[in-house]
């Protein structure tokens, strides 16, 4: 994070940010920033795998679960598509069955 703001122009050094707890996640975090001995701040850092993942969190987008919807929805299409297939198979071996 320190390195994040200090390439945007701003001076942190990384003994002042206090991680209450490590970061795994997709999301927007909030993390305490000790400028001073008496002047914390709080920032909220937006963790993403892409500038546009970025500015879709930003927005207020969960997209860690709109990415398993679209998954999701992927895989019901796909179900469909494999069933359907199978159903013209299967007509079409009972249509030349009968000729």
């Amino acid at each position: 994070m320190a390195d994040a703001v200090n390439a945007g122009g701003g001076k942190v050094e990384r003994s002042m940010v206090v991680l209450d707890k490590p970061i795994k996640t997709l999301g927007l975090h909030e993390v305490k920033v000790r400028l001073h001995a008496e002047v914390p701040i709080t920032v909220t850092l937006n963790i993403a795998r892409s500038t546009d993942e970025a500015e879709r969190q930003a927005r207020g987008e969960d997209v860690v679960n709109a990415q398993f919807e679209e998954d999701r929805i992927a895989s019901d299409q796909a179900a469909a598509d494999l069933l359907e297939g199978g159903a013209g198979q299967i007509a079409a071996e009972f249509t030349d069955a009968e000729a």
